[in-house]
Protein backbone atom coordinates (compact mmCIF):
# COMPACT_ATOMS: atom_id res chain seq x y z
CA UNK A 1 0.00 0.00 0.00
CA UNK A 2 1.09 3.41 -0.87
CA UNK A 3 1.54 5.91 1.81
CA UNK A 4 -0.49 8.24 0.04
CA UNK A 5 -3.68 5.78 0.14
CA UNK A 6 -2.83 4.43 4.05
CA UNK A 7 -3.30 8.21 4.69
CA UNK A 8 -6.49 8.36 3.00
CA UNK A 9 -7.28 5.00 4.39
CA UNK A 10 -7.11 4.97 8.08
CA UNK A 11 -5.74 9.00 8.77
CA UNK A 12 -7.65 12.07 7.13
CA UNK A 13 -11.52 12.16 7.28
CA UNK A 14 -13.18 12.91 4.21
CA UNK A 15 -16.76 14.67 4.42
CA UNK A 16 -19.72 14.94 1.74
CA UNK A 17 -19.78 19.06 1.46
CA UNK A 18 -23.23 18.31 1.04
CA UNK A 19 -24.74 16.39 4.65
CA UNK A 20 -21.30 15.72 6.41
CA UNK A 21 -21.60 12.25 6.10
CA UNK A 22 -17.75 10.71 6.25
CA UNK A 23 -16.58 9.35 3.15
CA UNK A 24 -15.28 5.88 2.33
CA UNK A 25 -12.17 5.82 0.97
CA UNK A 26 -13.73 4.82 -2.48
CA UNK A 27 -15.64 8.01 -2.31
CA UNK A 28 -12.88 10.68 -1.24
CA UNK A 29 -11.94 12.34 -4.26
CA UNK A 30 -16.04 12.98 -4.60
CA UNK A 31 -17.76 16.43 -3.48
CA UNK A 32 -20.58 14.39 -1.88
CA UNK A 33 -21.97 11.21 -0.57
CA UNK A 34 -24.19 8.96 -2.62
CA UNK A 35 -27.59 10.70 -1.94
CA UNK A 36 -25.95 13.85 -2.38
CA UNK A 37 -24.33 13.26 -5.53
CA UNK A 38 -27.69 12.49 -7.04
CA UNK A 39 -29.12 15.03 -5.85
CA UNK A 40 -26.32 17.34 -7.65
CA UNK A 41 -26.41 14.94 -10.43
CA UNK A 42 -30.08 15.97 -10.82
CA UNK A 43 -29.61 20.09 -10.64
CA UNK A 44 -27.42 19.82 -13.75
CA UNK A 45 -29.93 17.84 -15.33
CA UNK A 46 -32.66 20.91 -15.02
CA UNK A 47 -33.77 21.84 -18.75
CA UNK A 48 -32.95 26.06 -19.85
CA UNK A 49 -35.79 27.79 -20.22
CA UNK A 50 -34.74 29.18 -23.97
CA UNK A 51 -33.66 26.00 -25.59
CA UNK A 52 -34.70 23.45 -23.75
CA UNK A 53 -31.57 21.42 -22.72
CA UNK A 54 -30.39 20.26 -19.65
CA UNK A 55 -27.76 22.86 -17.89
CA UNK A 56 -24.93 21.03 -18.44
CA UNK A 57 -25.21 20.45 -22.28
CA UNK A 58 -26.84 24.24 -22.44
CA UNK A 59 -24.63 26.84 -24.65
CA UNK A 60 -27.67 29.89 -24.36
CA UNK A 61 -25.59 33.07 -22.60
CA UNK A 62 -27.00 36.54 -21.27
CA UNK A 63 -27.45 38.89 -23.89
CA UNK A 64 -25.27 41.12 -23.00
CA UNK A 65 -22.59 38.33 -23.22
CA UNK A 66 -23.90 37.92 -26.75
CA UNK A 67 -23.69 41.11 -27.66
CA UNK A 68 -19.38 41.42 -26.52
CA UNK A 69 -18.81 38.70 -29.08
CA UNK A 70 -18.47 35.50 -26.82
CA UNK A 71 -18.33 32.10 -28.46
CA UNK A 72 -20.76 29.89 -25.72
CA UNK A 73 -21.24 30.21 -22.05
CA UNK A 74 -21.02 26.62 -20.92
CA UNK A 75 -22.09 25.92 -17.11
CA UNK A 76 -22.33 23.11 -14.71
CA UNK A 77 -25.86 24.30 -12.91
CA UNK A 78 -28.47 26.57 -12.61
CA UNK A 79 -28.31 28.70 -8.94
CA UNK A 80 -30.88 29.52 -7.19
CA UNK A 81 -29.66 31.95 -3.95
CA UNK A 82 -33.21 30.96 -2.47
CA UNK A 83 -32.06 26.91 -1.98
CA UNK A 84 -28.92 27.70 -0.05
CA UNK A 85 -28.92 24.45 2.12
CA UNK A 86 -29.31 22.05 -1.48
CA UNK A 87 -25.62 19.99 -1.66
CA UNK A 88 -25.38 22.16 -5.07
CA UNK A 89 -25.28 25.14 -2.68
CA UNK A 90 -22.89 23.97 0.05
CA UNK A 91 -20.73 23.07 -2.78
CA UNK A 92 -20.73 26.47 -4.03
CA UNK A 93 -20.81 28.46 -0.99
CA UNK A 94 -17.83 26.41 0.69
CA UNK A 95 -15.42 26.77 -2.43
CA UNK A 96 -16.25 30.36 -1.56
CA UNK A 97 -15.28 30.71 1.77
CA UNK A 98 -12.86 27.56 2.45
CA UNK A 99 -9.70 26.66 0.14
CA UNK A 100 -9.97 23.28 -0.36
CA UNK A 101 -7.79 21.52 -2.91
CA UNK A 102 -9.92 18.01 -3.08
CA UNK A 103 -13.18 20.24 -3.74
CA UNK A 104 -11.70 22.46 -6.38
CA UNK A 105 -10.58 19.45 -8.36
CA UNK A 106 -13.88 17.59 -8.25
CA UNK A 107 -15.44 20.73 -9.98
CA UNK A 108 -12.47 21.04 -12.33
CA UNK A 109 -12.78 17.07 -13.30
CA UNK A 110 -16.77 18.17 -13.67
CA UNK A 111 -15.48 21.51 -15.87
CA UNK A 112 -13.09 19.47 -18.30
CA UNK A 113 -15.32 17.39 -20.40
CA UNK A 114 -17.33 20.96 -21.49
CA UNK A 115 -13.87 22.70 -22.10
CA UNK A 116 -12.53 19.51 -24.01
CA UNK A 117 -16.40 19.81 -26.04
CA UNK A 118 -15.72 23.03 -26.98
CA UNK A 119 -12.29 22.91 -28.00
CA UNK A 120 -13.11 19.73 -30.23
CA UNK A 121 -15.88 22.25 -32.33
CA UNK A 122 -12.63 24.43 -33.23
CA UNK A 123 -10.81 21.66 -34.19
CA UNK A 124 -8.58 21.77 -31.27
CA UNK A 125 -7.75 18.95 -28.34
CA UNK A 126 -6.61 19.71 -24.76
CA UNK A 127 -3.74 20.73 -24.18
CA UNK A 128 -4.05 23.36 -26.95
CA UNK A 129 -0.87 25.37 -27.66
CA UNK A 130 -3.06 28.38 -28.51
CA UNK A 131 -5.27 28.41 -25.89
CA UNK A 132 -5.01 30.06 -22.35
CA UNK A 133 -7.33 29.92 -19.03
CA UNK A 134 -8.20 33.39 -17.61
CA UNK A 135 -10.65 33.99 -14.31
CA UNK A 136 -12.27 36.56 -13.59
CA UNK A 137 -10.34 37.84 -10.12
CA UNK A 138 -12.51 38.66 -6.75
CA UNK A 139 -13.17 41.76 -5.68
CA UNK A 140 -10.38 43.37 -3.76
CA UNK A 141 -12.61 43.59 -0.70
CA UNK A 142 -13.83 40.20 -0.92
CA UNK A 143 -9.97 39.07 -1.48
CA UNK A 144 -8.91 40.29 1.70
CA UNK A 145 -11.65 39.12 4.09
CA UNK A 146 -11.58 35.56 2.50
CA UNK A 147 -7.79 35.82 2.11
CA UNK A 148 -7.82 33.74 -1.60
CA UNK A 149 -9.55 34.30 -4.63
CA UNK A 150 -11.81 31.03 -5.38
CA UNK A 151 -11.66 31.51 -9.25
CA UNK A 152 -8.16 31.84 -9.34
CA UNK A 153 -8.18 28.33 -7.23
CA UNK A 154 -10.50 26.85 -9.46
CA UNK A 155 -8.91 28.21 -12.73
CA UNK A 156 -5.75 26.48 -11.53
CA UNK A 157 -6.96 22.93 -10.58
CA UNK A 158 -8.75 23.35 -14.16
CA UNK A 159 -5.47 23.86 -15.77
CA UNK A 160 -3.67 20.86 -13.90
CA UNK A 161 -6.38 18.74 -15.83
CA UNK A 162 -6.22 19.89 -19.06
CA UNK A 163 -2.36 21.43 -19.04
CA UNK A 164 -3.41 24.43 -20.54
CA UNK A 165 -1.65 27.71 -18.73
CA UNK A 166 -3.02 30.32 -16.76
CA UNK A 167 -2.90 33.83 -17.35
CA UNK A 168 -3.78 36.76 -15.16
CA UNK A 169 -4.66 38.95 -18.05
CA UNK A 170 -7.93 40.57 -16.17
CA UNK A 171 -7.07 42.88 -12.82
CA UNK A 172 -9.31 44.59 -10.54
CA UNK A 173 -9.37 48.32 -10.46
CA UNK A 174 -10.08 49.95 -6.95
CA UNK A 175 -13.15 51.84 -8.10
CA UNK A 176 -16.16 49.12 -8.31
CA UNK A 177 -18.78 47.76 -6.21
CA UNK A 178 -19.79 44.40 -5.28
CA UNK A 179 -21.89 43.09 -7.65
CA UNK A 180 -24.61 41.32 -6.12
CA UNK A 181 -26.04 44.29 -4.50
CA UNK A 182 -26.79 45.82 -8.00
CA UNK A 183 -29.32 45.84 -10.52
CA UNK A 184 -28.89 44.78 -13.92
CA UNK A 185 -28.09 48.11 -15.99
CA UNK A 186 -26.11 49.11 -12.83
CA UNK A 187 -23.90 45.56 -12.73
CA UNK A 188 -23.00 46.61 -16.09
CA UNK A 189 -21.87 50.30 -15.64
CA UNK A 190 -20.03 48.87 -12.11
CA UNK A 191 -18.29 45.81 -14.31
CA UNK A 192 -17.05 48.63 -16.77
CA UNK A 193 -15.37 50.42 -13.97
CA UNK A 194 -14.29 47.06 -11.98
CA UNK A 195 -11.45 45.14 -14.61
CA UNK A 196 -9.12 46.20 -16.46
CA UNK A 197 -6.88 44.43 -19.21
CA UNK A 198 -3.24 44.06 -17.70
CA UNK A 199 -1.35 44.84 -21.25
CA UNK A 200 1.73 42.93 -19.52
CA UNK A 201 0.01 39.31 -20.50
CA UNK A 202 0.09 39.08 -24.15
CA UNK A 203 -3.38 36.77 -25.54
CA UNK A 204 -3.34 37.91 -28.82
CA UNK A 205 -3.95 35.26 -31.33
CA UNK A 206 -4.74 33.19 -28.47
CA UNK A 207 -8.44 31.25 -27.36
CA UNK A 208 -9.37 32.31 -24.15
CA UNK A 209 -11.25 29.72 -21.85
CA UNK A 210 -12.91 33.01 -19.55
CA UNK A 211 -13.82 31.20 -15.94
CA UNK A 212 -16.23 32.88 -13.04
CA UNK A 213 -18.12 30.83 -10.90
CA UNK A 214 -21.38 32.09 -10.90
CA UNK A 215 -22.76 34.25 -13.40
CA UNK A 216 -25.79 36.36 -13.60
CA UNK A 217 -26.71 39.12 -15.96
CA UNK A 218 -23.00 37.95 -17.10
CA UNK A 219 -22.15 41.83 -17.35
CA UNK A 220 -18.66 40.94 -15.50
CA UNK A 221 -17.67 38.76 -18.29
CA UNK A 222 -19.34 40.44 -21.58
CA UNK A 223 -16.73 43.08 -20.10
CA UNK A 224 -13.77 40.88 -19.63
CA UNK A 225 -14.37 39.28 -22.77
CA UNK A 226 -14.85 43.07 -24.65
CA UNK A 227 -11.24 43.82 -22.98
CA UNK A 228 -9.84 40.66 -23.88
CA UNK A 229 -10.77 40.98 -27.87
CA UNK A 230 -9.76 44.42 -28.13
CA UNK A 231 -6.63 42.75 -26.61
CA UNK A 232 -6.24 40.61 -29.91
CA UNK A 233 -7.76 37.47 -28.42
CA UNK A 234 -8.22 35.33 -31.37
CA UNK A 235 -12.03 34.12 -29.79
CA UNK A 236 -13.06 33.61 -25.87
CA UNK A 237 -15.28 30.46 -24.61
CA UNK A 238 -17.01 31.27 -21.68
CA UNK A 239 -17.34 28.49 -18.63
CA UNK A 240 -18.98 28.68 -14.82
CA UNK A 241 -19.73 26.35 -12.18
CA UNK A 242 -22.99 28.06 -12.06
CA UNK A 243 -26.00 30.25 -13.52
CA UNK A 244 -28.39 32.23 -11.79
Amino acid sequence: MRPREFFDRFVFVYKCVGCGEILSYEQSQSAFCRKCRASYDEIKTVNCSSCYRETVACTCMPTALSKSGALCLRKLMPYDKKKEHTPPNRLLYRLKHQPNRRLEHFVADELAPLVREELAVLSLDAPAEDAVIVYLPRSRRAKRAEGFDQSERLSRALSRILEIPVAKAIVRTRRGRVQKALGAAERMKNAKESFRYDPHVDVKGKYVLLFDDVVTTGAGMSVCTSLLRRAGAKGILCFCMAIG
